[in-house]
């Protein structure tokens, strides 16, 4: 099972006067997506190059505790559900060992060409890891 670790240091663009602004925590997100996609072999510029996308369709973020500047996030990144033409990546985002957030986004995997269109998510172990379902999102 595959689970991506980043982090990264609340400066002073990711904050609302004092707190991390909300929209920040989904950058953070993608971030650990785009570590995840390296780490299972398949990053995003090769999936776009074979022709392939993985649009966003569902997301969302549970906050739990307030993030403020210079604090140290700590994000954990794993696939959590695949379904036939879908999947589902979860977070965790830490401060201190305290958990922050929740995070999910659900992609659909298409194929781009002709034209856009959901396609089965590829099968194989690296391309289809165990999934983590205690980092959904509530």
């Amino acid at each position: 099972m595959t689970v991506v670790v980043t982090r990264r240091r609340v400066a002073l663009g990711d904050v609302d006067k004092v707190l991390a602004f909300y929209c920040r925590f989904f950058s953070w997100m993608d971030d650990g997506i785009a570590e995840l996609l390296h780490a299972l072999g398949h990053p995003l510029s090769g999936l776009l190059h074979a022709g392939y996308g993985m649009p966003v369709v569902d997301t969302r973020c549970r906050y739990e505790r307030p993030v403020a500047l210079d604090d140290v996030v700590q994000l954990q990144t794993a696939v959590v559900a695949v379904r036939r033409t879908s999947f589902d990546i979860g977070h965790v985002m830490t401060v201190g060992g305290e958990r922050v957030a929740r995070s999910s986004t659900t992609h659909v995997w298409v194929a781009r060409s002709p034209e856009l269109r959901a396609s089965p998510c590829p099968t194989g172990s690296a391309a289809r890891p165990p999934c983590r379902r205690d980092m959904r999102a509530p």
